[in-house]
């Protein structure tokens, strides 16, 4: 059995969409996450909409994808300041 692969894109500042592929260039799925008044992502997913659930799969990539953006900015800015090209 293949893995389904997930592809994470933000939609606007506090809206993403996790797209499920599953053998196959056009997505199986996608999972709509949104940040609410109090800073907590909620999915559109079967589980989060039954269960209720704090968080979901959907919700932790959209995280990790979050963390992964803004370690890339902290490393760049720390490159221009080290770097007098930059400048």
């Amino acid at each position: 059995m293949i893995e389904p692969e997930y592809l994470v894109k933000q939609k606007d500042f506090e809206t993403w969409e996790v797209a499920k592929f599953e053998a196959s260039d056009s997505p199986t799925a996608v999972y709509r996450i949104v940040r609410d008044v109090k800073g907590r992502l909620r999915c559109n997913c079967p589980r989060w909409l039954r269960k209720g659930t704090t968080s979901c799969k959907h919700c932790a990539m959209v995280e990790d994808y979050i963390n992964k953006r803004l370690q890339n900015e902290r490393n760049e800015r720390a490159r221009a300041a080290n770097d007098p090209s930059f400048k």
